[in-house]
């Protein structure tokens, strides 16, 4: 059985993880050189 304790267990290892990608993402994109995001 899911207990509360499980999913907000869930939900904190999630949070981890998306600071974890986003401190990542903005180390390692490229930046733009004209300021402006571009769309393939």
């Amino acid at each position: 059985m899911i207990t509360e304790s499980k999913v907000i267990e869930l939900f904190c290892m999630a949070d981890d993880f998306c600071k974890f990608f986003d401190s990542m993402m903005a180390k390692y994109t490229l930046k733009s050189t004209t300021g402006k995001a571009t769309r393939l």
